[in-house]
């Protein structure tokens, strides 16, 4: 059975390495999109290519948020390419686990290929209690959401969907569709509480206020951008723009509340001590263990990025007014 993992990740260098080393105790090969990182991101991921990782390392330079497109390209190689039998879309801030003691492998081996997986997100929460020496993030933050609300799902793709012609990956994972000319329907699924997603959206002030930017900026780019798409991280957005700072406190509401109902109140919602463990032993970090990428350097290079790009957009018009007018 092949297993494949495909991702595109911007700006993660606090978090690559531990992404990278424990996944690779578990899939057969990993196809990784960097798109437009500025921190050691890049560095990292071709370190781990010369060590002999079984990773695939793709650049990716457009300016709006891509995800939905490139991942849905990087599915189709992985069932192409490496004949993978299952296909995996995972950020850089989600490890796929099995919960109860089984091995990943063990609960795919057995699941139906007829129908897309939906595996739930548990969202984990950094504590102020939590040791923030401690550089790999898997150790540092050990305890997650007790239930999440709203219930979000990722798939995970067997092969008979995966090299579908049609078959398109929404924004986020979240959902496989088949694609016709004059609508989208869902591919049959399943839901399974026998693999899941934990996810570590906030992990330091630095880390989740560059994701606001980054994500919501690059969203905005985004020409078919959905009415409410990536909300989350522009309500991120409005609060650091208006001078909102970050401390252990605040990094604990925020994941408390990310994603999540608004209308729920924090106090409300439990937190359980539930470390995710790698399946084949401790992960050894040997590069860029620390957040070193400065929200406002992210910011200066988006706007010299999008500087850029309207200058050569008007550079065309002219060119197309010249020729038009003689």
């Amino acid at each position: 059975m092949e297993i494949v993992s495909v991702s595109i990740i911007r700006n993660e260098s606090d978090i690559l390495e531990t992404f990278v080393r424990y996944h690779l105790q578990i899939v057969d090969h990993m196809i990784i999109v960097n798109h437009r990182s500025t921190d050691s991101s890049g560095e990292i991921l071709k370190n781990l290519v010369k060590e002999g990782a079984k990773l695939e390392l793709i650049e990716e330079n457009a300016l709006e948020q891509p995800q939905g497109r490139v991942l849905t390209t990087m599915m189709k190689r992985a069932a192409r390419d490496y004949g993978a039998d299952w296909v995996i879309p995972l950020d850089a801030d989600e490890f796929i686990t099995a919960p109860g003691g089984s091995s990943v492998r063990e609960v795919l081996s057995v699941f139906p290929r007829d129908k897309v997986v939906h595996m739930p997100w548990r969202t984990y929460v950094p504590l102020p209690t939590d040791d923030w020496t401690e550089a790999n993030v898997l150790s540092r933050i050990r305890h997650r959401r007790g239930a999440e609300n709203p219930q979000s799902y990722k798939v995970c793709i067997p092969a008979c969907y995966a090299r579908k012609r049609q078959a398109e990956l929404l924004f986020g994972s979240h959902r496989l569709m088949k694609r016709s000319f004059f609508s989208k329907k869902e591919y049959p699924y399943a839901h399974s509480d026998r693999v899941a997603l934990a996810h570590f959206p906030v992990r330091s002030g630095d880390q989740v206020i560059t994701k606001a930017i980054t994500g919501w900026l690059s969203c905005l780019a985004k020409p078919r951008r959905a009415p409410n798409e990536n909300m989350h991280l522009k309500q991120l957005y409005d609060r650091f723009q208006a001078g909102f700072t970050v401390g252990y406190d605040e990094l604990t509401a925020i994941a408390l509340g990310y994603a999540g109902d608004p209308q729920l109140c924090l106090k409300d919602i439990d937190v359980v001590d539930d470390p995710v463990l790698p399946e084949a032993g401790d992960i050894i970090l040997r590069y860029g263990t620390s957040y070193e990428s400065r929200p406002l350097a992210i910011l200066a290079h988006l706007g010299e990025d999008f500087a850029s790009a309207i200058a050569d957009v008007r550079r065309n018009n002219i060119c197309v007014k010249k020729r038009i007018h003689g």
